[in-house]
């Protein structure tokens, strides 16, 4: 990771400095209990918990999430309308794709890659860009490979704020973006600016100081803008940067990286929204109230990215509405993968979560990971003409 993560820890750090080791409940409920922050989720992990205590945590949020994933590839992505998203749990940082209907499996587009965007959206021509928050500059996305092209970097960025909102009004035709700031976790304003979308340049149009406002933007077909405080949503004046309340979302709190995107055909509101690993949803944000009503479960999944998508994707079968299973799931030595509907793995690639690939043999549909470090790891399986990559957890 770039140098930038250890000031912004060391300022985002709340250590356990008693020295005493705490339960797996006591470890749970201090992520709930977590203040309000834009940095992604692992940020809090890294600063407030052990190497030991992460596994734990790791561990005990990867049984939940299998248990919730078991309907797995029931659905393939063959309908032009999906959600284009970066899924940046434990700073995997992949691309992929999510149906707009649960089950909300996650296909993926690209192996883990060094960004980590923290918004985006689509042009009025179909370009779709992106805030990279390493290196605070504008991108451009190419949805089927993943591919990242930088723009220009984000000037006029307020200092020490996080990018945290991306989003196109269709009426002005023009670029906004939205920043936010956390000080030891204290908010510190938010910022609106228009978007140069040949440089990166950013104008500032007016500051938040009033509401802890900057987890996304998102502007309708009607040119309405919204942003999101964790537990409530906003309009605010595209001209003015002035917020005005909408109304608590009721289900959800939010907390850490957030998105948001508007459905182009009927204009309705919708969240990836996240507050820990078993409470990570997709919701529907009634525009009147402020409402959220729960669609289903990301599986855990903390989305940087999240936008409806009109672009086919490219290369998956028609098998991947059946499931393929890992399992045990974690585990620590053998791992059986189960492909129904006679399938043969064509080609097999293992890769831990900095994306460096792993010595790995196939024997009879199984692995040996047993001599592998404790971690996170990504299992890449070629079926046919399609790819395949699914979550390992090594104990």
């Amino acid at each position: 990771m770039k140098k930038v993560i250890s000031s912004l820890l060391v300022a985002f750090a709340v250590f356990n400095l008693s020295g005493q080791s705490r339960t797996l409940e006591q470890l749970v409920q201090s992520i709930e209990n977590a203040a309000p922050s834009l940095l992604p989720f692992q940020f809090y992990l890294d600063s407030n918990f052990s190497y030991d205590e992460q596994q734990l945590l790791k561990s005990y949020y990867a049984e939940i999430k299998n248990e919730k994933s078991t309907i797995g590839f029931q659905r393939g992505i063959t309908e032009i309308t999906h959600f284009i998203t970066q899924e940046i749990y434990s700073f995997h940082t992949q691309f992929g794709a999510v149906p707009v209907t649960p089950p909300f499996t996650f296909y993926e587009i690209s192996a883990p890659t060094d960004e980590i965007l923290f918004a985006d959206d689509f042009d009025g021509s179909g370009v779709l860009y992106g805030l990279d928050y390493f290196d605070s500059q504008l991108v451009i996305i190419e949805p089927n490979t993943a591919t990242i092209t930088p723009v220009g970097p984000l000037t006029n960025l307020v200092s020490n704020h996080l990018p945290s909102g991306l989003s196109w009004n269709p009426v002005t035709e023009t670029m906004y973006a939205l920043s936010g700031g956390w000080d030891i976790n204290v908010f510190t304003g938010a910022q609106l600016y228009s978007v140069n979308l040949e440089n990166g340049e950013l104008t500032p149009i007016g500051g938040i100081t009033t509401e802890p406002i900057g987890f996304w933007l998102e502007i309708d077909n009607n040119g309405i803008a919204y942003v999101a405080s964790n537990e409530k949503l906003y309009t605010i004046d595209l001209e003015t940067g002035i917020p005005t309340e909408v109304g608590p979302f009721g289900a959800v709190t939010l907390n850490y990286t957030q998105e948001a995107s508007i459905d182009p055909e009927t204009n309705k509101l919708y969240a990836a929204t996240y507050r820990s690993p078993v409470n990570a949803f997709i919701c529907e944000i009634d525009k009147a109230t402020g409402n959220a009503t729960i669609l289903g479960s990301t599986n855990g999944d903390e989305y940087g990215a999240f936008s409806f998508s009109e672009i086919e994707l490219l290369g998956r079968d028609e098998f991947l509405k059946n499931e393929i299973i890992i399992h045990p799931n974690p585990s620590n030595a053998i791992v059986n993968i189960d492909i129904p509907g006679g399938n043969t793995i064509k080609d097999i690639q293992l890769f831990n979560s900095l994306g460096m690939s792993q010595k790995v043999v196939l024997t009879h549909n199984t692995i040996d990971i047993s001599n592998l470090p404790s971690g996170v790891y990504f299992l890449r399986l070629i079926i046919g003409e399609t790819r395949i990559q699914k979550k390992l957890i090594k104990l």
